[in-house]
């Protein structure tokens, strides 16, 4: 599992060790480019701010120069969900965080998923039509695992409680984020979605989405508890809606996997949040980001007390994960780089975690 990879933070080695490891499958979790120009750099960007599709074909273009992404890709198939930066920061649906005019950002939307899907192996119904282009899909693995591929940024509602000067993602709290109708995937997705999801009979039920799927509980700059809007915790209802059919299904194991917060999570997904005691009904992974940085550690440690759910967390180190999967066991080891700076450097391991077939929640291994 792979996330967010800026070409100008860092060297892609992580993928070198990936081959080294001889994958049936490589799945990529979101922001497989970066739009725009931050951070430290290693090397530079084609685009300082991606907007025409010149601009997001010569990003994927450079990108895929790293000869380590090049071997990843010649060595193994890849399955794809996408987040934000395949595009623009924070953007949902057709709004951009910025207020960029509906047209305009109309034009670039399409114009990122047309560049996406150019040079991505994506399935043939992935061609863009106009300004859309469908990702969410199902992957079967016979009777093992059986993974759907989720749609997080296309569809889903715009960020609740947003302000003038801020159309993205705030820590929040205000009545919009409890309205029952708002959506992460979009009401055509949840059809899509639902009448089949953990219902597939196999040991393994994947949700692949680009996020951590678990509650976080924090507090705003002013000590006031408040939810990130951008994330799981301002699209309650739809996360609602998926823990209470694993709750009602009871699918032989439910697994989440995301990225996105350039870090390492592993949670219980709990029934009810506000409940510690509350039924686990699955298990979640976050991994980290290939090169995008994070300066987070001492804040998201801080939040860990009022999250007994959460059994690790680290976003010190980039890297990616490595899983293996049985019929008895679902394996994680968060491999780290001891460096992204040098592209020879290697990998080791973090921490290993083992999910036991029947058995909801992980074991530190």
């Amino acid at each position: 599992m792979a996330s967010c990879q800026h070409y100008e933070q860092g060297f892609f080695n992580a993928y070198a060790d990936m081959v080294e490891q001889d994958p049936d499958l490589i799945i990529h979790l979101g922001d497989y480019i970066y739009e725009a120009s931050w951070g430290p750099q290693v090397r530079r960007q084609a685009s300082v701010e991606a907007e025409s599709l010149t601009d997001y074909r010569r990003i994927h273009a450079q990108y895929k120069t790293d000869p380590h992404l090049q071997a990843a890709h010649a060595y193994a198939p890849w399955l794809f969900i996408w987040d934000d930066h395949e595009v623009v920061n924070d953007y949902a649906n057709l709004n951009d965080e910025n207020y960029m005019p509906l047209e305009q950002f109309r034009a670039r939307r399409a114009a990122a998923y047309k560049a996406f899907y150019e040079h991505m192996p994506v399935r043939l119904r992935s061609k863009p039509h106009g300004e859309n282009m469908r990702m969410h899909d199902y992957f079967y693995y016979g009777d093992l695992m059986t993974m759907a591929l989720t749609d997080a940024r296309q569809y889903r509602d715009d960020q609740a409680c947003q302000t003038p000067d801020d159309g993205g993602a705030q820590v929040v709290n205000c009545p919009e984020l409890r309205d029952m109708t708002r959506s992460m995937f979009g009401k055509a997705q949840e059809r899509w979605l639902m009448p089949s999801f953990l219902r597939s009979g196999a040991t393994w039920e994947v949700l692949a989405q680009p996020t951590l799927f678990s509650r976080l509980f924090q507090k705003d700059r002013n000590g006031v508890p408040g939810s990130w809007s951008d994330g799981w915790d301002g699209y309650p209802a739809t996360r609602d809606m998926i823990i209470n059919a694993a709750a009602r299904r009871r699918p032989k194991n439910f697994i989440s996997i995301g990225g996105d917060m350039h870090s390492w999570w592993q949670a219980d997904l709990k029934e009810d949040y506000n409940n510690p005691d509350s039924q686990t009904v699955g298990t979640e992974f976050v991994t980290t980001s290939v090169t995008a940085h994070s300066y987070a550690y001492n804040r998201f440690m801080r939040m860990l007390p009022d999250n007994p759910h959460i059994k690790f967390f680290d976003d010190r180190k980039r890297g990616y994960s490595l899983v293996d999967v049985t019929p008895q066991t679902w394996t994680v080891q968060m491999k780290e780089m001891t460096s992204i700076y040098d592209p020879t450097a290697r990998a080791t391991t973090r921490k290993t975690f083992v999910v036991e077939n029947g058995k909801a929640g992980a074991v530190d291994a």
